[in-house]
C-alpha cells in the first residue's frame, strides 16, 4: 500500500474498486467481474480506474493466466508481475519492429 505519509485523494470508483480487488493471487478477480459488479463502470472504465490506482502507489498486479487482479502481499508478488511485464514489451517490441520493417520493405517496393 502506499505510504502513510503519501495521503492520496480516491475517488468513488477507485474506492468501490479498490475494495473488491482481493489480496490473494489465488483469488484475483477479473476486470468482467469488476465491471459487472460495478454495472456503472464499463470494461475501459475499470481499466483506467486500476491505471490511476496504480499510479496512486497501489500494488494492483494482474495475472494473465488467471486472468484477473489482485492487491501484492509481497515482493515477490510484485518482482514477478514486474517480470511479466517486461516480457509482455519485449513481445510487443519484436511486433513493432517485425511490421516496421515488413512496412519498409512495401515501401520501397512502390518507388
Amino acid at each position: 500500500m502506499p505510504k502513510c505519509e503519501e495521503k492520496q485523494v480516491l475517488t468513488l470508483q477507485e474506492m468501490k474498486i479498490l475494495l473488491l480487488i482481493p489480496q490473494s493471487k489465488k483469488d484475483a478477480i477479473s476486470r468482467e467481474t469488476l465491471s459487472m459488479m460495478l454495472e456503472e463502470l464499463s470494461d475501459r472504465s475499470v481499466r483506467r480506474t486500476i491505471h490511476s490506482l496504480r499510479a496512486k502507489g497501489y500494488p494492483i498486479m494482474s495475472d494473465t493466466k488467471k486472468g484477473g487482479y489482485y492487491l501484492a502481499t509481497d515482493q515477490a508478488e510484485i518482482a514477478q508481475f514486474v517480470a511479466q511485464q517486461k516480457h509482455r514489451i519485449r513481445s510487443i517490441q519484436k511486433s513493432i519492429t517485425i511490421i516496421s520493417k515488413a512496412n519498409m520493405i512495401n515501401e520501397e517496393m512502390k518507388i
